[in-house]
Formats: C-alpha cells, structure tokens, sequence
C-alpha cells in the first residue's frame, strides 16, 4: 500500500507522492538494507495443575470439588508424573488412550463427559429420573465393552534396530508389569531374553544405546 498510489486522489500525487519508476523485464533491483529472522515454532505448553484445571472448567468437565481428585487419581494410577510443576503423560497413559479411543470413542470425546455433567445436574434438580439416565446410557455402553473385550492388546511395541553384538532385533512394549526391552524373538530352540526399563525412562523416547546399558550383564545393583 505505500508503493501502490492507485486510488488516491490526483491532489495528494501532487503534493509529492512518488510513484513506482518503470520496471523492465531483466531489470536489477539492489537492496538497500536485508534483515533475516530465524523463528522455531513451540509446540504448546505443558499443563500444570492449575492450567489444566482451567482447561476442565473451560470443557464443561468436573466439578469444582471434583478437580483436585481427578488430578490426583491420574497420578496415583502412574498415568501422569510431576516434574518440578509441570505434568507429563507416562508411556501407559498414553496406550491407554490409544485403546480408549479405538474401542470408546464417542466417550473420549470432551462434549461426551460435559453433557454427563450436565445430565447429572438435571438429576439432582429433579428434571429427569437417574434410572432413566443411566438405563440409555447403559444401551450403548454395554455392547462397546462387549466387543473392547476381545479387542487386540494394545502393547505400543516399537523396533529399537539390532544388537550390535549378536545382531539380533530389539524392540520396547508395554507389559503386564511397565514397560520393558525385549532382546530377540521367540524360536523353537531359543526364547528372548528382557530388561524393565526404569522409573524415569519413557518408552517412547528410549534409544538403543539406553536400551543396551539397561540390558547388559553382569550389572552392579
């Protein structure tokens, strides 16, 4: 818009306006001045109690009394830690949801658990039956854990590459006890052996370096 004269009125060209010189094709343009900007995009924050707090009032999800257990219960269960005041999901929360979303995924939705909340204010005032309320919830929440229940296990197994000694394939999945490096594969004369990874270490960011000092033998404990 400052080059661009078009549409101003003739006095204000008169008064000194200077318009675009004729450019050819072929021309050289010499800049007078070149500045260059390197900018990282974040990606966003990391919740802490109160942000996330903020984030379930601003969903329609919980209660005020509700919050501070909710939270708590998220991170008695091992689903999220506390480092200094920011909160992390752990590696089995995140398969966690990974199987919630595949087997209930009208329930993982936000607007699924503020229309609950709001069902059971309605309750509470008198304007519906709580039989009522749960008899057509049950209706479609019954059969979804009918057909969860032989759903494939969700293990969240990722190939690490292969052993630089022995050359065999080595991989991290979620098991019955934490996560754990599985070292080779199970054959009719040979059975892998396996190292839990420790508190502090998430499966999705371990390397195979990592992996191979968790794994090796002997070990001092």
């Amino acid at each position: 818009m400052k080059v661009y004269t078009e549409g101003k009125d003739e006095e204000d060209e008169e008064e000194g306006e200077v318009t675009l010189p004729v450019i050819k094709k072929g021309t050289t343009l010499e800049s007078e001045t070149f500045t260059g900007n390197q900018v990282f995009s974040r990606p966003p924050g990391r919740y802490t109690e109160a942000t996330l707090v903020k984030k379930l009032e601003s969903e329609g999800i919980g209660r005020p009394s509700t919050y501070a257990p909710t939270i708590t219960t998220v991170m008695d269960r091992g689903y999220v830690e506390k480092k200094q005041k920011y909160l992390y999901p752990t590696s089995l929360a995140r398969l966690v949801s990974e199987y919630l979303e595949k087997n209930f995924a009208d329930m993982m939705d936000y607007k699924f658990t503020a229309n609950v909340e709001e069902e059971f204010d309605k309750v509470s005032r008198g304007e519906i039956q709580w039989q009522k309320m749960l008899k057509s919830f049950y209706k479609g929440f019954h059969p979804q854990v009918e057909n969860a229940g032989g759903s494939e296990r969700v293990t969240g197994e990722r190939s690490l590459g292969n052993h630089p000694k022995t050359g065999e394939p080595m991989s991290v999945r979620m098991g019955r006890f934490g996560p754990f490096v599985q070292i080779g594969e199970k054959t009719e004369d040979k059975k892998p052996t396996f190292a839990s990874i420790p508190a502090g270490m998430d499966m999705e960011t371990i390397t195979l370096e990592q992996a191979l000092e968790i794994s090796s033998l002997p070990r001092v404990l």
